[in-house]
Parts: structure tokens; sequence; C-alpha cells
């Protein structure tokens, strides 16, 4: 979409507010960047059209996930007080005495429960900022507000994950008796990591900015009312008057792409959709449409 094809669109009220044409599918690295970063989740570039109760439910969400998180993490702080922590059997493979187990695991254990909470806290905070400002078009202005510090919640959430699994992994070393379980249990622990972190989330993230460049690309329909009559002629020669509906007859305004979105109308077309509609079937009723 070239820059005059978007002024052109802007001027005619076709293109949303919020919305940005050409949005680049990032690669498989900048997928992962992304994912550190957070940068996926930036909801400043998104369409307004509610963005309010987007935020909400991320936030809500997150928050939730987050204090679920923090219970398990701070049993095994208390734990780790009445010298509980590393329930493992240390074989031949280990190399740490159990203080140095407890302790390095208690330090680990504590960071995540510091980012579970700040995540909560940090979610809650959001959902009342968000309560305040109450449309889109403040929760957009607030999310500009904020900047990276958007992030902070999922940034502390991710750290908060990272910190959880470094015990259990300690464990996973640390437990087997005999040095082919250790390779087992390492080969089977990285190959599925490997799955969910190198494949799996890079391949929803990409597909988020897949969408994302669908909705820049393809904007609600405008039309007049001259255009929806002549449409609404194609409509009856293809689908014929027995699947003549409102509902129908609006989706088929809008062009579906090739991987099946739709951008429907503007709010003007779907009002002169509905004049077109009724006035045409009025007549059809009574045998003048033909």
């Amino acid at each position: 979409m070239t820059a005059t094809q978007v002024e052109s669109k802007v001027e005619s009220g076709v293109l949303v507010a919020g919305q940005t044409p050409g949005v680049v599918i990032p690669g498989y690295l900048e997928c992962l960047n992304s994912m550190v970063t957070g940068k996926w989740q930036a909801l400043d570039s998104r369409p307004k059209q509610g963005l309010a109760g987007t935020y909400f439910n991320q936030n809500a969400n997150m928050a939730f996930i987050s204090a679920l998180l923090l219970t398990l993490a701070l049993d095994q702080v208390f734990a780790a007080f009445n010298g509980e922590l590393i329930p493992f059997n240390r074989g031949k493979n280990s190399f740490f005495d159990d203080g140095t187990l407890n302790d390095f695991s208690l330090f680990w254990y504590i960071c995540a429960v510091c980012c579970f909470m700040f995540s909560t806290l940090s979610c809650v905070f959001n959902i009342l900022a968000g309560g305040m400002v109450r449309d889109d078009e403040g929760t957009f202005v607030l999310l500009k507000g904020l900047g990276k510090w958007a992030h902070f919640s999922y940034n502390s959430f991710q750290i908060g994950i990272v910190s959880y699994a470094v015990p259990i992994w300690l464990g996973m070393v640390v437990s087997p008796i005999h040095q082919n379980s250790l390779y087992y249990l390492l080969i089977a622990g990285s190959f599925f990591s490997a799955i969910f972190a190198l494949g799996f989330i890079p391949k929803v993230i990409r597909s988020v900015y897949v969408v994302q460049k669908e909705i820049a690309e393809n904007p609600p329909t405008h039309l007049s009312i001259a255009q929806i009559d002549a449409k609404f002629e194609e409509f009856l020669k293809t689908y014929g008057e027995e699947a003549l509906t409102l509902d129908k007859f609006t989706a088929s305004l809008a062009p579906t792409t090739a991987l099946g979105y739709n951008g429907g109308v503007t709010h003007i077309t779907q009002l002169r959709c509905e004049r077109v509609f009724n006035e045409r079937c009025k007549k059809l009723a009574f045998g003048e449409g033909k």
C-alpha cells in the first residue's frame, strides 16, 4: 500500500484511527527478540477500536496467572526455611552439599516470588489506570505515556518463569544416581524446551503479526448508497432470495482475504446498507424488485 493510497483512504474515512499500514512480518530472530522485549504486545500500535477491553483482559489474565504461580513459588520458599527445599536424592553427579543446594535454589525461588508479585501488582495498577481513563481513546494515550513500562508486568512474568525453572533444572542435574540417567534427563528436557521456546512461541508471535498485517491492509469497507444498491443486485443473482439476510448481505460487501479475514464495513456503510436492504426487501415482497 503506497503513501498516496493510504492518504486517499484516510481522506475517504476508510482507514480506522490507530491502524498502521505496511506491517512487516518478522523473521525467526526478530520473533525471539519480540518475545523477550514484549514488543509483540504493543497495544499502542493496534487499532483503537476495543483497545480498552483488550487492555483490561490482558492485565486481568496475567494477574491471575502470576498470582497462581506466586503461590507455588512461595510454597518453595517456605519449604527452604524448613530445610526441605531439595527433596532429590543427590547422586554421584552432585558437586554440592545440601546447604549449597538449598541456598542456591532459595535465591532463585525468591527472585521468582518477587517477579510474580511485581507482575501481579503492576497488572492490578494497570487495570485501575485503565478504569480511570475509561474509553479506547484514553487507553491509547495511556499506553503512549507508559512507553516501555507498559511491558513491565510481562517482563516480570518472564523473569519469574526463568527463575522458577532454574532450581527445577538443578534438581534434574543433581538427582540421578547413574551418569546415563543424567544424560537422558538433559536430552529430554532440552528437546522439549527447544520445541516450546524455539518452535511454538515464534510461531505464535509470527501469527500475531500476520493478523496485524491483515487488519492494517484490509480496513473496513466504505461504500456509497449506489454501490450498495449494485451489490444488492449481485447478491440476488449469486445467492437468490432464499439466502437474503441482512447479516449475510453486509458480510458480502467487504472482501475476504486468502487467510479468511473480513474487515467488515464502516459505521456509515452499515447504516446505508440497512436502509438499502429494507427498501429493496419491501419491493421484493410486493413483486416490485424484478
